[in-house]
């Protein structure tokens, strides 16, 4: 008798939690290894070394597939327009801080400006459309509670009939 958690589509119970999937498919490196040498010729001998360190993250091939379709974040837009209002702060800061002949009255209202900036970008620019609010969500729901199947490759959420649709094939 297949449990809630067998594969609704091949009934297996040789399923795994996607979110598992990913944190166990998922390691990072960090390894030093030294070498030395020694070189003997007609001008005499010589010794050399080296060091090497490696760092970095290897996945197994699943996890990343989960990584980059669940778990990525894209914040391309805030970063420029982080950098959008710090330039106009910057500008407007050191124009007021002219007139005023003060460096303190200068960043003071450039903080002030970076911060309106900021917050009626964040508020009225990148205000998210409901479809990318709908789309969080499932994604949430897939980290949270999404399960692969080891026999057949279905991604189900166990008790529904949500679609995974976040997969490129």
């Amino acid at each position: 008798m297949a449990t809630s958690f067998a594969c609704p589509k091949c009934q297996s119970e040789h399923v795994q939690k996607i979110s598992i999937i990913v944190e166990q498919g998922t390691t990072e490196i960090n390894t030093e290894s030294s070498s030395a040498g020694v070189a003997v010729g007609f001008g005499g001998a010589a010794v050399g070394g080296g060091k090497t360190v490696t760092s970095g993250t290897a996945q197994s091939q699943l996890a990343k597939q989960f990584s980059e379709e669940l778990y990525a974040e894209s914040n391309i837009l805030q970063g420029i327009l982080g950098i959008i209002c710090l330039a106009i702060s910057i500008y407007i800061g050191s124009s007021i801080g002219g007139f005023f002949h003060s460096s303190f009255m200068g960043w003071a209202s450039g903080i002030i400006t970076f911060i309106g900036l900021a917050y009626a970008g964040m508020t009225y620019l990148l205000k998210p459309s409901d479809e990318a609010v709908e789309r969080q969500k499932k994604k949430d729901l897939w980290k949270e509670s999404g399960f692969y199947c080891n026999r057949c490759a279905a991604k189900f959420v166990p008790g529904t009939d949500e679609a995974y649709t976040f997969s490129e094939q």
